[in-house]
């Protein structure tokens, strides 16, 4: 079972690790989001994503505590995995505010305005149990645009990122693993946002989301 999760987290095609920010080369799984997305958020390592790095040491941690069964550690683990995992996800909803910002109104087909749609709706459960407020403002500018074919981003991309940078904390992703991209330092975004306690997140439903997006459009 532990091996599966690695798998669902890796998949089975990726390539070397000389890849990072390579869209053409890897799998379809969260690992090669990170890989694809470092690049941009300056949050590459030298050979993975920093995130990426992160997570397989956790594996490894993890299957040490499973052998030993060590529960508690391996509980904990879990919880720094699944919140880990978040990250390119959240990288993907920033990006895609930033290059849906602008776009005009009935623009289903834009690529852009597709993938935030898919990254908004993998974290919108996440991040509505933890701020519903930024989760409502968050569907109003990436999901229901793309239902209606209404112009994407009304409220414009700062407004998208500050809540963003406001919901960092709250979901237990800590704000160096977001990085810088497009100028705006989520680090010192989410200093001037209110916080509160951590949440941890739905690790299966979320892959579950990004997974069946990532398959429907890489046909």
């Amino acid at each position: 079972m532990w091996d599966r999760a690695g798998a669902y987290f890796v998949g089975s095609i990726e390539a070397g690790n000389d890849d990072n920010g390579d869209e053409r080369s890897g799998g379809l799984l969260l690992f090669n989001l990170g890989k694809q997305l470092c690049s941009e958020f300056n949050t590459c390592s030298n050979e993975f994503a920093k995130t990426n790095d992160e997570i397989i040491s956790l594996f490894r941690t993890g299957q040490g505590a499973l052998n030993g069964n060590q529960c508690n550690i391996l509980e904990d683990t879990i919880g720094q995995i699944e919140s880990l995992m978040n990250v390119p996800l959240l990288q993907g909803l920033i990006r895609s505010a930033d290059r849906s910002d602008g776009v005009q109104a009935k623009s289903r087909s834009n690529e852009d305005i597709a993938e935030g749609f898919m990254f908004a709706t993998a974290l919108l459960p996440i991040i509505d149990r933890a701020d519903p407020e930024a989760a409502s403002l968050i569907s109003q500018n990436m999901v229901q645009p793309f239902k209606t074919s209404t112009k994407p981003m009304p409220s414009g991309k700062l407004e998208v990122y500050h809540m963003i940078a406001r919901i960092i904390p709250k979901i237990g992703v800590s704000c160096e693993n977001i990085g810088i991209y497009d100028g705006y330092n989520f680090c010192e975004g989410a200093a001037s946002q209110s916080s509160s306690a951590l949440l941890t997140s739905t690790l299966f439903s979320t892959l579950f989301v990004f997974t069946l997006f990532q398959i429907m459009f890489s046909f």
